[in-house]
């Protein structure tokens, strides 16, 4: 199935490399956390799916999501928002990290998120990806034929202050609905 990313972006993408900063280096290779500064922020991924049809509502969007999400339905076609799944993830400044949540089974999708300190409250997100998982099983592939690659459904970066929460974006599930992802720099108290 192709998706087809939209992105609607509500905050402006920031890239290090475009202010002339240092391009962060890659996670190592076992994923582990690298470059820590010992300071930890708290993220919350919230998964939502939009649809055209149906009434008009919001259905189990956490509280300090729910304003995003109707911040965006003028620019958005969907009448109602249910939320798949959330996850939280606790990563160190400089640090890699990632979450599974579930979209519509037997969907699953692996979110991806590395940060650092920016000016003031500012967060800065150098790398937000959304990659569907492949589920086992199919046909297997000809001789000499390789796998499709994996690509991200989402890609960005952006910066964020400490208490907000922004769609990321959004991506085609086919009819009707699409996968809208909700991002919170949840505070440090």
């Amino acid at each position: 199935m192709k998706k087809l990313a939209l992105l609607l972006l509500l905050a402006l993408p920031l890239r290090a490399a475009d202010e002339g900063g240092e391009t962060p280096a890659p996670p190592a290779p076992n994923g582990s956390l690298h470059n820590a500064t010992g300071r930890t922020q708290l993220f919350q991924i919230v998964l939502v799916r939009g649809s055209m049809n149906g009434n008009e509502e919001i259905v189990g969007v956490p509280k300090n999501a729910e304003k995003a999400v109707r911040d965006i339905r003028d620019f958005l076609p969907f009448k109602s928002y249910r939320v798949l799944d959330t996850g939280l993830l606790r990563l160190e400044e400089k640090g890699f990290g990632k979450v599974r949540l579930d979209g519509i089974p037997p969907q699953q999708y692996d979110v991806a998120v590395a940060w650092r300190a920016a000016a003031q409250n500012k967060l800065q997100i150098w790398s937000f990806a959304v990659v569907a998982v492949r589920q086992p099983g199919g046909a297997p592939l000809g001789k000499g034929v390789a796998p499709e690659a994996e690509r991200p459904i989402i890609d960005t970066s952006f910066n964020i202050d400490a208490g907000e929460t922004i769609v990321v974006g959004s991506s085609k599930l086919g009819g009707d609905q699409a996968l809208i992802v909700l991002f919170t720099a949840l505070p440090n108290k």
